[in-house]
């Protein structure tokens, strides 16, 4: 009985070359995903001021079935592929600049935030293909806004 040996078959010798090292470097590769891009949006927070007057830093806010107007004062998301720029051109020359979703609760306290009354930070996801922002989390910011860059 002949017994086949590595060197008679170069599959077995391979795979045992090949594991380890794909193994390795499946190990020490790093993960691409970014926990910013979420289903082809981007985590941002926007800050700013609900107002009544239109202007070049406002958005109009389409919130349920009313047109709500933010000055946006500071735009942050940490993904490098996110442009602030981009951002502010895309939501401000566009009447809604923006589809707000998300939770009731968030929604109504955007509808009925007094005008120019204190800034607000609007946590969520914008899809730059619908002009979506799903709102994650609405709340009044007590520190300073750093200036958009």
């Amino acid at each position: 009985m002949h017994r086949q040996s590595a060197i008679d078959n170069p599959w077995t010798l391979d795979l045992r070359l090949w594991t380890p090292l794909v193994l390795l470097w499946s190990l020490l590769t790093p993960i691409s995903a970014s926990a910013q891009v979420t289903g082809g949006g981007w985590t941002i927070s926007l800050y700013g001021i609900v107002q009544v007057e239109p202007g070049p830093d406002v958005a109009a806010l389409e919130v349920k079935d009313e047109k709500v107007r933010f000055a946006i004062q500071n735009v942050q998301c940490s993904d490098r592929n996110f442009s602030a720029g981009r951002f502010m051109t895309d939501v401000t020359r566009k009447e809604p600049g923006l589809h707000m979703k998300g939770p009731d609760t968030w929604l109504e306290m955007l509808i009925n935030e007094p005008p120019s009354k204190r800034v607000l930070q609007l946590t969520g996801v914008y899809h730059p293909d619908s002009r979506s922002f799903v709102l994650s989390k609405v709340q009044r910011f007590q520190g300073s806004v750093a200036p958009r860059q």
